[in-house]
């Protein structure tokens, strides 16, 4: 993250819950388009859904998409 980077505020994200996202809202700082200062709303270990894919089929497993761990 860099000084130059732009600052945020609230935000709306999606983690999963029990393999189902939920959406949430979050205070963030600093972003630089690849990472982002989050100060309130996630904890340390929680999935965030970062893409969007096509959704599966009932009882389908999920192919693993890209997620982020905090």
């Amino acid at each position: 993250m860099t000084r130059g980077a732009a600052e945020g505020g609230q935000q709306r994200v999606w983690v999963l819950q029990d393999g189902k996202p939920v959406e949430r809202m979050v205070r963030s700082w600093l972003s630089d388009g690849q990472k982002t200062e989050v100060l309130e709303g996630l904890k340390e270990g929680e999935a965030v859904i970062i893409a969007m894919g096509t959704v599966p089929r009932a009882g389908a497993t999920p192919a693993g998409g890209p997620r982020l761990r905090l």
